[in-house]
């Protein structure tokens, strides 16, 4: 039996796995650049094994939105990120896993992922629907209804947007590399 199934405490992901737990403490610049980094580091070490610098980057990805989002990135971000580990786990510590299974754990996460983006995509929507119909963006107030004079957020809807389609790109750039791993194994089948 290996030493990673029997002492998971000597995984290479243990500093990752730590980075992980302290983001759901608390996220601050300190503990996303150690994780960031963390996961720049294990992707030199596994750049030869796609499917786990490919779990590294979707990783990365989640990281770096975290980063930028903080505290108001979606709820389900952190539990991706764990999700994501958790095959990484599996894919590091189980000697007799199969290519196939390897594949299946990095889809699944893949899929999460897709689901993920399509939720902060809705949600931005929503956001922006709703302030888009309140009194004092352009619309004037029901009659008998008071003018609510409202505060602008630190961050402007356009700014918000801007780092949205940034965000978008990213994780366009990173399906597309993604897919392109994916036809690369499927046609070594």
């Amino acid at each position: 039996m290996s030493n990673k199934s029997t002492y998971p405490q000597d995984s290479l992901f243990t500093e990752l796995k730590a980075n992980i737990l302290s983001i759901e403490w608390e996220i601050t610049d300190q503990t996303m650049n150690s994780l960031i980094s963390e996961i720049n580091r294990l992707k030199r070490i596994h750049k030869d094994n796609k499917i786990i610098y490919s779990l590294l980057k979707l990783s990365g990805e989640i990281g770096k939105y975290i980063r930028s989002k903080k505290v108001n990135s979606h709820p389900d971000s952190i539990n991706l990120l764990q999700s994501i580990y958790r095959g990484l786990e599996k894919v590091e510590a189980t000697p007799e896993i199969t290519k196939a299974e390897m594949k299946m754990i990095l889809s699944a996460e893949v899929k999460k992922f897709k689901g993920l983006q399509q939720r902060v995509i809705q949600a931005k929507s929503d956001v922006q629907g709703k302030t888009d119909k309140k009194p004092g963006n352009g619309e004037k107030p029901a009659s008998g209804v008071k003018e609510v004079i409202t505060v602008e957020p630190p961050l402007s809807l356009d700014a918000l947007g801007l780092m949205l389609e940034e965000i978008r790109k990213a994780i366009r750039a990173e399906f597309a590399g993604l897919r392109k791993e994916l036809k690369s194994w499927q046609s070594e089948k």
